[in-house]
């Protein structure tokens, strides 16, 4: 939202700040939730009633996903900062890459390999690191404000509260469906092994009408900013497409 409106505004210091300011936080936010996550995953199991008989593998499962956060983080990182910049095309091509990457990493390391459990979370971090990767250089050769400067880096507690009041509202609002989830999934692991095959097949379905709902949320999230940024904030401006 912060580099949207900066972008829309064409205010290219503030821009900077923005991209210089969502990398340090980013990678602030990764170093701290990976160590306490990590750290705690044995403990979050067991809060989570996780039935004895699969627990060590969805210990193996969850460790691996929580100790590769930080491919998580950047590729949203850098997907949404190409939005941001008006460029939606290359992080949708390189989800559908990653997409079918994942596949492929599953086959070979649950088949030939026998990783597991654990070869699908590798499978998972792997492709979603790539792709970020990949469109950090896309972005890189298509937006020379993503090259940052050391000054770039300097005066930036201004950046920072404004990131971190726009953010964190943002953050809750995406998380509450997750928490309710979770919430949801405890009571179903009580119910053993069995209850949990079959909500977490049923929830992979449900979860396509979200990508719907999170999808138009992020686009017009974009849009909104970029014009509020340029000053357009009429409501037929805002509205109207």
């Amino acid at each position: 939202m912060c580099l949207g409106q900066k972008c829309g505004a064409k205010d290219e210091k503030g821009m900077r700040k923005s991209v210089a300011v969502s990398t340090l936080l980013s990678i602030a936010f990764t170093v701290v939730l990976t160590l306490i996550c990590c750290l705690l995953a044995h403990q979050i199991l067991r809060w989570m009633q996780i039935p004895s008989d699969i627990s060590g593998e969805a210990y193996d499962y969850m460790f691996v996903v929580l100790f590769g956060t930080g491919a998580t983080v950047f590729y949203n990182m850098i997907s949404n900062m190409l939005r941001a910049l008006g460029d939606s095309k290359t992080p949708l091509y390189f989800l559908v890459f990653s997409s079918v990457l994942n596949i492929f990493l599953d086959i070979l390391f649950i088949v030939p390999l026998h990783m597991g459990v654990a070869g699908a979370a590798w499978a998972t971090i792997l492709s979603q690191f790539l792709s970020a990767v990949l469109s950090l250089i896309v972005g890189l050769k298509n937006f020379p404000i993503l090259h940052l400067r050391r000054e770039d880096f300097t005066d930036l507690k201004d950046a920072v509260i404004l990131h971190l009041k726009t953010g964190f509202p943002m953050g809750f609002q995406m998380s509450v469906m997750c928490i309710g989830q979770l919430a949801m999934q405890t009571v179903v692991n009580s119910l053993g092994t069995a209850a949990v095959a079959g909500y977490t097949a049923a929830s992979k379905a449900d979860q396509l009408s979200v990508l719907v709902n999170n999808a138009m949320m992020t686009a017009i999230s974009n849009y909104v900013a970029q014009n509020f940024g340029a000053g357009r904030t009429d409501e037929h401006r805002l509205l109207h497409v």
